[in-house]
């Protein structure tokens, strides 16, 4: 989904927030880490993929075949 798709729906408000939690295999120590990211989208399997897409960004030793999924939920605050 590109900027203006994604501009377009937060006006329509139609994005929710979720809540996604990724496991990531790590080449040299064989370790595996969880990282958690909370993004807005449309439905959970575009917040997987949006959630991935940071991942990458921010670490750069991350390759895709890296990361996978271990929990997304929708985020709803309770006030």
């Amino acid at each position: 989904m590109n900027e203006k798709e994604k501009q377009f729906q937060r006006a329509l408000g139609t994005f929710d927030r979720y809540i996604v939690i990724l496991n990531i295999k790590r080449r040299d120590t064989k370790s595996l880490l969880r990282e958690t990211r909370v993004v807005e989208a449309g439905n959970e399997h575009d917040a997987f993929e949006e959630a991935v897409q940071r991942c990458m960004e921010e670490t750069n030793t991350v390759r895709r075949d890296q990361i996978t999924l271990r929990n997304c939920y929708k985020w709803e605050p309770k006030f």
